[in-house]
């Protein structure tokens, strides 16, 4: 059990990566248990872990614990889907539906801790083949002061469904999807994935999605989302019923139950991953610079909350305006170059 769910899709992406015929996994955390040659590599899947220099408190205590856990085990080390934690621009709270876009932070503009480069450093003297970040965004951070060892892979869990057809599939299915009339799509069993936090308009629409289609739930990933549907719940006059709520503690289970939706929508990296994990058709919005460099990274079909210019005053047109946006998917997804790029990944 953990308080963000979506953190083991993540690891669980990057155990997955290891051979289960010949490889034995030990907790690295045990380094002091081992006699010295026992351990042949160390894997490390962490995620949000770089910061700017004014945030490093947040990091500070994870990462020289991993700078030390690379030192004394001192093997061959990869680091899986590495990234930095960054919204959009240097406003206060996330953008919402119609609002303008704004001037993106820079990756230049992000600058490490000390402490972050001497866990970099670590971790290159013994990665000589490179090692994963999630995004170019984070490369371009990590590779100043002559490095050039990080590669943007996106996330390991995107390895997870094995058909290397699998956007050739999702095509298909998203044109089904784009074809879907209105008197069909009220019976479309659709996974909302929210936020946290979430900004007004978005809680609006998601939340509206699950009035709309009565086959609709939404997926939780943090306790912090219960929030998210109190606040509609009280504020917006939005409840939804407790069957339209989901809470996994199994990944098998999260994919059982997205195998049988026809959409998975949303503002979450993690739960939009399960859906391609699940080979239904995903549609992200990224509303943050980290779930975007993700995106762009993986050609997952995507909106950036910029891009959703229609607040949704009257929610009877919540229908129209989700299949105006998988039309909009559907038209510009390219399932062969999706999968190209997963082969190269």
């Amino acid at each position: 059990m953990t308080d963000n769910f979506g953190n083991m899709v993540w690891m669980y992406g990057a155990r997955a990566l290891l051979s289960r015929f010949d490889t034995v996994v030990v907790d690295a955390h045990h380094h002091s248990h081992y006699p010295r040659g026992f351990v042949d590599a160390l894997v490390l899947a962490e995620a949000n872990l770089l910061r700017d220099m004014k945030l490093y408190g947040f990091e500070r205590g994870l990462t020289k614990m991993l700078t030390q856990l690379i030192e004394v085990h001192d093997v061959p080390t990869l680091l899986a889907g590495i990234g930095v934690q960054s919204l959009f621009s240097n406003t206060t709270g996330p953008p919402d539906i119609g609002q303008q876009p704004v001037t993106p932070i820079m990756a230049s503009s992000i600058v490490l801790h000390d402490e972050q480069h001497a866990l970099l450093n670590a971790l290159e003297q013994r990665a000589p083949y490179g090692y994963s970040v999630r995004g170019d965004f984070t490369a371009e951070v990590a590779n100043v002061h002559g490095r050039r060892k990080a590669v943007a892979l996106g996330c390991p869990s995107f390895m997870l469904n094995p058909d290397p057809c699998l956007g050739v599939s999702l095509k298909k299915q998203f044109h089904a999807l784009a074809h879907t009339s209105a008197g069909q799509a009220a019976g479309l069993k659709i996974a909302v994935l929210l936020p946290h936090p979430v900004a007004p308009n978005l809680l609006k629409l998601l939340i509206g999605i699950c009035r709309e289609f009565p086959k609709a739930f939404v997926v939780l990933q943090t306790p912090g989302d219960y929030d998210s549907l109190r606040r509609a719940r009280v504020e917006y006059n939005m409840p939804i019923e407790h069957t339209q709520v989901r809470y996994f503690y199994d990944i098998q289970a999260w994919r059982r139950e997205l195998r049988q939706v026809d959409l998975v929508f949303g503002a979450r990296i993690h739960g939009s991953l399960m859906g391609i994990y699940a080979g239904r058709p995903t549609l992200t919005i990224a509303n943050d610079q980290r779930i975007l460099e993700m995106v762009e990274q993986m050609m997952l079909p995507h909106e950036t909350i910029f891009d959703m210019h229609d607040v949704p005053q009257n929610f009877h047109r919540i229908k129209e305006l989700l299949l105006k946006h998988v039309r909009g998917a559907a038209a510009k997804f390219d399932g062969n170059s999706f999968d190209r790029n997963r082969a190269r990944i």
